[in-house]
């Protein structure tokens, strides 16, 4: 049995596996990239609120192999070393993943997936990083749904000036994905897409959700109803966890923007991610 900690910037995911069947998958909402543009280093709080979901989930991990990576967040922040030390104590060793490799294992998470199939082009969009893979090709983009959200949609609602500002970013930031040009079949991973689609199905129902299509029509349609609502309104949505009221907006943004860039009308939706490629590798 193996549990692996997703130590994200906006999400900590816990799954535990047996290798044949998930025991468990579990998101907590932890914000730990919250501010980060702004400090440059994690606050106390948003280690706390990490610590808080790793100390809930722990008991789920007994008797299991336990493996942590953490992405963007712990990249970027000169404090990394605080939150490796906190998950020490508990016993675990916390490993930091590079850019390459977090978009190599979210391929991995996709490429052996009955539901996809061979030929994906994998995005995971992720609090503060986007990565875009295929069989060929990796890129990680230190930009994400939250620090989007953060830099630019602070009003609530968002005036249409900062949307337009979050929007000319995102399209610069964007240029190195007309690498992938053409694209036969998108899968998307990550928080953004499976909200998204839950919020469309009226609940989070991982079922109907993985390998579902979602169309760029239907991602401009949910970024204009979102940029019309009020953080509290949009708490009123169901299938939308009250802990992505906000980065939702910037997510959705940026996946509009993302499959405009790749000439992407149709995209299909995962509910795995990069846990489970470490689960199988690292596992066995």
């Amino acid at each position: 049995m193996v549990a692996v900690f997703d130590v994200g910037s906006n999400s900590l995911i816990l799954l535990v596996t047996d290798g044949q069947n998930d025991l468990h998958d579990e998101v907590r909402i932890t914000r730990l990239g919250e501010g980060l543009d702004f400090a440059g280093k994690l606050t106390a709080e948003a280690i706390q609120r990490c610590m808080n979901a790793v100390d809930e989930f722990l008991p789920l991990t007994t008797g299991a192999k336990i493996l942590a990576v953490g992405t963007a967040a712990l990249r970027e922040a000169t404090n990394s070393d605080q939150l490796l030390a906190e998950f020490a104590k508990r016993g675990i060793k916390l490993r930091v993943l590079s850019a390459e490799e977090e978009a190599g294992l979210s391929y991995a998470s996709v490429v052996d997936d009955a539901a996809f199939g061979p030929g994906a082009t994998v995005l995971d969009l992720g609090g503060r990083s986007l990565e875009l893979a295929d069989q060929e090709r990796r890129i990680s983009l230190p930009i994400g749904a939250s620090s989007v959200t953060e830099r630019h949609l602070t009003s609530d609602p968002p005036a249409p000036s900062e949307l337009l500002q979050a929007c000319v970013e995102i399209d610069s930031r964007l240029e190195p994905l007309a690498q992938f040009q053409p694209v036969t079949r998108l899968v998307l991973i990550g928080g953004t897409a499976t909200t998204l689609m839950a919020i469309r199905l009226g609940a989070f129902d991982i079922e109907r959700i993985h390998g579902a299509s979602i169309t760029l029509e239907e991602v401009s349609e949910a970024l204009t109803t979102l940029a019309s609502m009020t953080a509290d309104q949009r708490l009123s949505l169901p299938g939308l966890d009250p802990g992505r009221v906000r980065a939702i907006l910037g997510g959705a943004l940026f996946l509009e923007r993302a499959m405009v860039k790749l000439g992407v009308e149709t995209a299909q939706v995962s509910v795995k991610g990069l846990r489970h490629a470490i689960a199988r590798e690292r596992g066995r």
